[in-house]
């Protein structure tokens, strides 16, 4: 199974987020991104962090990371033998051979867990 969720990113609020940039106080947007599964039912995940953040890119990376192991533990699936593929979003099954992790093609809907 493919995980497939709409993202959202707004104003939360204006001029809500106060930073220090090269030495000055800046002023920015306080976001929020949400995200909203399409093909699964699971509950909506969101998040608060300031426009501009030095470290953006890295936290909603991380924001993503712990919101798909959340909807893995919705479906029903156990997170130790189960995780999401960052680049696909396809749900995978882990497989250990000695020190070695494989993994194998994404679920489908017709596997059982």
């Amino acid at each position: 199974m493919i995980l497939d969720y709409k993202k959202e990113t707004s104003v939360l609020e204006s001029g809500g987020y106060v930073h220090i940039v090269d030495g000055a106080e800046v002023v920015d947007d306080l976001m929020i991104t949400k995200y909203t599964p399409i093909n699964f039912e699971g509950t909506v995940k969101n998040f608060v962090l300031g426009d501009n953040h030095v470290s953006w890119d890295r936290i909603q990376q991380e924001a993503l990371e712990k919101f798909h192991t959340e909807w893995l533990i919705e479906l029903g699936y156990n997170t130790e033998n189960y995780y999401v593929a960052s680049t696909t979003k396809a749900i995978v099954r882990r497989q250990e051979i000695g020190t070695l992790t494989t993994v194998e093609p994404p679920v489908t809907k017709s596997e059982e867990i």
